[in-house]
């Protein structure tokens, strides 16, 4: 994937390809909480306090960095290693 102008851009190629699938099932939440992290505020509208409102230490070490984020690593690593099938590209 080429890296996209701004963040729409990027996260519309997450979206709109099915080859990266799975690295936008865990990015979309890792996302969502670095929203609330900056803004105290979903994408959906919900406002908080403060993030740990939104999560826990351990919600965070635990759900986003053990979990989504080493999804993420995982599936970016697995499609480093096999290049797309050029006639596939979007499939």
């Amino acid at each position: 994937m080429e890296h996209g102008r701004n963040h729409q851009i990027r996260e519309g190629l997450l979206r709109g390809n099915r080859r990266y699938d799975e690295i936008w099932k865990h990015y979309r939440p890792l996302k969502d909480a670095s929203c609330v992290a900056r803004y105290l505020a979903s994408a959906q509208g919900t406002e908080y306090r403060t993030f740990a409102d939104y999560a826990t230490i351990d919600q965070v070490r635990h759900e986003f960095v053990d979990h989504r984020l080493r999804h993420v690593e995982a599936s970016v690593l697995k499609l480093i290693a096999s290049p797309p099938d050029r006639k596939n590209r979007n499939r």
